[in-house]
């Protein structure tokens, strides 16, 4: 991959929505991993962002590490 964890971070927050929910609080359990994922018979590199308030409420935002574009995957 082309950056870090700290660029992956500013990659995500230049998204308005992602800004939007990544609100200061007391409760959070955000995640922010790199993984690799099995879909359409090809493995796919992508920086995951999970934004939680840590109830039910979980958001999943994917990001490819080569050129920071957004990704939308189903899996």
């Amino acid at each position: 991959w082309k950056f870090d964890s700290v660029d992956a971070i500013n990659y995500f927050l230049s998204y308005e929505d992602i800004q939007e929910i990544w609100k200061p609080s007391t409760q959070r359990c955000n995640d922010l991993k790199l993984r690799h994922f099995f879909i359409n018979e090809q493995w796919i590199l992508a920086w995951v962002l999970t934004l939680s308030d840590c109830t039910l409420n979980v958001e999943y935002f994917y990001l490819d590490p080569l050129s920071g574009e957004r990704l939308e995957l189903d899996y």
